[in-house]
């Protein structure tokens, strides 16, 4: 959905972090990035199916194959997410590369960042089954509060602004209102949905990376 905001995500933060903290943050953006999109394909699998339901008018059938494709998409990036989180600075220490992986705060954020992008990007697309397309709304907004948030939390955290901006993005406009329009489209509650889709997943993503930090601070 925001591959535009998050590659000038990219040219933003690197204009004002140091090459060293910029190439950081390019590499955990490229990792999840990837694991994002290879995370995709258990929901986008069923968008034929979803599109002959609708087509059909058989909206009340559309709900459980969203739901599963939804869980199943969401459950791939936590698991793609927390390795990548883990495994990317073991891996760059054993090669010897260059480039360190961002800190444990940072890759937290974009995970979570991403998880909410995953959780909006498939509400928008189970609504456009209904031919009304508001990509260019959702981008749109989202890519002005990113910014603007990425200004504000600058002086406040730092190189940690622009992964926190993306998150506050992404849950202050995109993933709320996209819901709401989806939701009502299937003509189901959007806490049911929630339940069926994003609760288990998104519970998985925060205490896997509570059990990590921990783990890091203590262990």
């Amino acid at each position: 959905m925001s591959t535009g905001i998050i590659q000038a995500s990219g040219l933003v933060y690197a204009q004002v972090a140091t090459a060293g903290d910029a190439a950081a943050y390019l590499l955990a953006l490229r990792l999840m990035t990837t694991v994002s999109q290879i995370s995709q394909a258990p929901f986008y699998s069923k968008l034929p199916t979803m599109a002959r339901l609708r087509g059909e008018r058989k909206i009340a059938e559309i709900v459980p194959v969203a739901a599963r494709g939804m869980a199943l998409a969401l459950g791939a990036f936590v698991v793609g997410a927390v390795g990548v989180t883990i495994a990317a600075p073991i891996l760059l220490k054993l090669i010897g590369s260059n480039v360190h992986f961002p800190g444990f705060a940072m890759s937290a954020l974009l995970a979570l960042a991403f998880f909410v992008e995953r959780y909006g990007a498939m509400h928008v697309q189970i609504y456009s089954l209904t031919n009304h397309i508001i990509w260019h709304v959702i981008n749109g907004v989202t890519g002005v509060l990113m910014v603007l948030l990425f200004f504000v939390l600058w002086p406040l955290i730092g190189p940690l602004a622009m992964p926190a901006a993306m998150l506050g993005a992404y849950l202050g406009f995109c993933s709320w209102y996209a819901r709401s329009l989806s939701v009502k489209s299937l003509e189901t509650h959007g806490w049911a949905m929630d339940r069926r889709t994003a609760l288990l997943p998104g519970l998985a993503l925060i205490l896997t990376l509570a059990i990590y930090w921990a783990w890091l601070s203590f262990g």
